[in-house]
């Protein structure tokens, strides 16, 4: 650090700043484009280069030489010098290190990116990719080949497709316009092939994640075992209720409307009669949590890591009706942190059941283009089979 007229100032701390930025991400993914940090470290260069033009100017007015004299001047500029070209450093690396990432998407993701990725770039780095991609498309088409499948060769470069559903009529593919008409069978160029049938077993997969993990929150399936105020909770729902009771933060017509689903279930399961809506909350013993507490308990705040996931889950849960997000899975692993920080810290009693394996791998296959990427990355290089398309 250098002292200043205004205080202490450590020079070059902006880019200092942008490269750890960068380097907080995760390997090979790419998080949004710091333009705030990226814009102050060129002010901060401009800033060093007027400083610099300024130590000289002075300089030249008391008639030193600027290349043989060694006054406090001098030295002032060539600080300045160095953390212009330290932070001029800090951004190069910065651009030239996103520019690979993004040159790599091209080979791990594909040539079109998805609208995830797509805005976490910059105009430039759009630009950026679209032309590498033309370039690379301009090269597979002369070579005809297509080198973003396989990285390693296929014993056979076709494939028997059946097609099982309704898609597009006139596909134009590699070499030809083909029409799959339903329960047609075809004998295709894997690389053509491949992207449908990736794409078919994805949103079907991720159909079915989605609809068994809302089965699994809605219906309460016991998922843990934890105490929650004066009673034992097993699924998300019931801690959430017992919150909400509890506080009386949300009217009980809305959190019975939540739970009955589950207890006609437990009641269909044990054969006994169908709960009543009005003696819901006797049913899951919530009778005694009626009146608001004045502060929280200490089990509320063990478990407030719990208490989050659950509400994550169950939110997930009732938007993946219309499309599967990410906080599906962002709430079981806050489950899963949560019973485990109270069994290493606290030595309770809580367990975990086999369903929350369960529950997290559904919400984790429920995201179609994760299980895109993977179905992308585990496709068949053996002997040609029969497959769906």
């Amino acid at each position: 650090k250098l002292k200043h007229k205004d205080g202490f100032n450590m020079y070059g701390r902006k880019g200092y700043q942008l490269v750890k930025d960068f380097a907080s991400g995760e390997k090979g993914q790419l998080k949004p484009f710091n333009s705030k940090l990226f814009d102050e470290t060129i002010e901060e260069c401009r800033q060093n280069q007027r400083l610099i033009q300024s130590l000289m100017r002075k300089m030249e007015q008391e008639g030193l030489d600027v290349q043989n004299n060694r006054n406090a001047d001098y030295y002032g500029a060539l600080v300045h010098h160095l953390s212009l070209i330290r932070n001029k450093r800090c951004l190069m690396a910065y651009v030239h290190n996103r520019a690979d990432i993004v040159r790599d998407l091209g080979w791990r993701v594909g040539l079109e990116l998805p609208p995830e990725i797509q805005e976490k770039l910059t105009t430039l780095e759009k630009e950026y990719f679209k032309n590498h991609s033309a370039a690379i498309k301009s090269y597979m088409g002369k070579a005809g080949i297509d080198l973003n499948v396989d990285m390693v060769p296929p014993k056979d470069p076709y494939i028997k497709v059946r097609v099982v559903g309704d898609i597009d009529e006139g596909i134009v593919m590699s070499d030809k316009t083909t029409n799959f008409a339903r329960h047609s069978m075809h004998f295709l160029k894997r690389t053509d092939a491949e992207p449908y049938i990736a794409r078919k077993w994805a949103s079907t997969i991720s159909v079915v994640a989605s609809s068994l993990f809302a089965f699994i929150i809605v219906f309460q399936i016991p998922l843990f075992r934890v105490a929650c105020r004066n009673k034992t909770c097993e699924s998300p729902l019931e801690v959430i209720s017992s919150q909400l009771v509890g506080s009386e933060f949300v009217p009980p017509p809305l959190v019975k409307t939540l739970l009955y689903p589950g207890a006609t279930a437990m009641s269909l399961l044990c054969g006994s009669p169908l709960p009543s809506y009005h003696n819901l909350f006797h049913f899951y013993h919530f009778d005694q949590l009626s009146r608001p507490s004045s502060s929280l308990s200490t089990d509320d705040i063990r478990h407030l890591e719990v208490f989050a996931g659950c509400c994550l889950c169950l939110l997930g849960a009732l938007l993946s009706i219309f499309k599967p997000i990410r906080l599906t899975f962002i709430g079981t692993l806050l489950i899963y942190w949560g019973l485990l920080r109270d069994i290493l810290l606290f030595n309770s009693s809580v367990r975990v059941y086999p369903t929350l394996f369960l529950a997290s791998l559904s919400a984790f296959l429920s995201i179609r283009s994760d299980v895109r990427k993977i179905i992308q990355c585990c496709c068949c290089t053996s002997k040609p089979l029969s497959k769906s398309l």
